[in-house]
C-alpha cells in the first residue's frame, strides 16, 4: 500500500498495527515494519505519534474503543434481552482475534499493554455480566461471563489463526448449556442456534 502523508490518518497504522500483530507477535511491529508496510519514511510516523509511546497508546485505545466500548454503548441502548443477545452474540465475528492474542502475549512484558488488556477485558466481563443478569442472579451472571470470557481468551491463544467459525460453534454450544441450565429465558427467548 502506498500513501502519501497529506492523506495518511492515525487508523491507517492501527490497521497495519493489527494485520503485523496477527500475522506475527508484538515483536513483529515496529516503527520500521509500518513505515515499510505504509510506504512512508519514520518521519510521517513521528508526525501522528511523536514516538513509539504515543503510537503504542492511540493503538490500545482505538483497539480498545472498536473492539469493546462501541459494543457496550450499542448494547446498553437496547432493552429487549433477546435483541441484545443477537448484538452480544456477533462480537465474535468482529474482533480481531488473532491480533488480541498477540496483545496478551505482549501483555506480560508491557505494563501498559497489560493495563489496556485488562480493561477491555473487564468491560467485556461487565457487558457480559449485566446481559445475563437481566435474567438470572448476578453471582450466576458473573461466573457465566467469565466462563464465556475464559473460553474466548483461551481460543485466542490455543489456535492460531483463530478459527472465528469454530470459536462460534464453541460459544453456541456454551450458550445451549447456558439454557439447559436456566431455561431459554436467559436470552429473552431467542434460542442459540
Amino acid at each position: 500500500m502506498t500513501a502519501t502523508t497529506s492523506r495518511l490518518t492515525q487508523h491507517d497504522y492501527y490497521d497495519v498495527a493489527l494485520r503485523l500483530l496477527a500475522e506475527g507477535s508484538h515483536d513483529s511491529l515496529t516503527i520500521a515494519a509500518l513505515c515499510d508496510e505504509l510506504g512512508v519514511s519514520k518521519g510521517s510516523f513521528y508526525h501522528h505519534f511523536g514516538g513509539w509511546s504515543g503510537f503504542v497508546t492511540a493503538l490500545l485505545e482505538t483497539w480498545e474503543r472498536e473492539s469493546t466500548l462501541e459494543a457496550k454503548e450499542a448494547a446498553d441502548r437496547i432493552d429487549a434481552v433477546g435483541t441484545k443477545y443477537r448484538l452480544l452474540s456477533t462480537l465474535v465475528d468482529t474482533i480481531p482475534h488473532d491480533a488480541e492474542a498477540a496483545l496478551r502475549v505482549w501483555a506480560h512484558t508491557d505494563p501498559v499493554v497489560k493495563a489496556a488488556v485488562d480493561r477491555v477485558d473487564a468491560s467485556r466481563e461487565a457487558m457480559v455480566t449485566d446481559f445475563f443478569a437481566l435474567t438470572i442472579p448476578k453471582r450466576d451472571a458473573a461466573l457465566l461471563a467469565e466462563l464465556y470470557l475464559s473460553a474466548l481468551v483461551g481460543n485466542q491463544l490455543a489456535h492460531r489463526p483463530v478459527n472465528t467459525r469454530r470459536m462460534r460453534k464453541l460459544l453456541n454450544q456454551m450458550t445451549k448449556m447456558t439454557e439447559a441450565c436456566y431455561g431459554a429465558e436467559v436470552l429473552g427467548g431467542t434460542r442459540a442456534g
